[in-house]
């Protein structure tokens, strides 16, 4: 019985001890918000994303096949393949506005507005 007692106080404090932030490390995103862009057969939602440079954009892939992203110059954003149900993270620190498609559907664009 003492065994087990002092396995399990070991455990709860080493989980406890686990779960206390670094409270010297600074917070994730430094504020920004983080926007979401789902990938779908038929486009984007939302198709047109104005954003302050710097935030972060998770591109959500929301079909059962996987998905090759890219911007229309294809630097601010190369190709890019998502999974079936990934996620991509973008983010730019800049100001700009670019389109990007879907690379075996050019046709389904959507366009990204990063302002100060």
């Amino acid at each position: 019985m003492g065994k087990f007692l002092f396995v399990l106080l070991f455990f709860t404090a080493a989980f406890i001890s686990c779960d206390k932030p670094y409270e010297g490390s600074p917070g994730v995103g430094g504020g920004l918000t983080s926007n979401f862009i789902a990938v779908k057969d038929s486009g984007f939602s939302p198709m047109v994303l104005k954003v302050v440079n710097g935030s972060t954009i998770t591109f959500v892939n929301n079909t059962t096949s996987a998905k090759t992203l890219q911007s229309a110059d294809s630097i601010i954003i190369p190709k890019t393949t998502i999974p079936a149900g990934g996620s991509y993270l973008f983010k730019k620190d800049t100001t700009a506005s670019f389109q990007y498609y879907i690379v075996s559907k050019p046709t389904i664009q959507g366009t990204i507005n990063l302002t100060q």
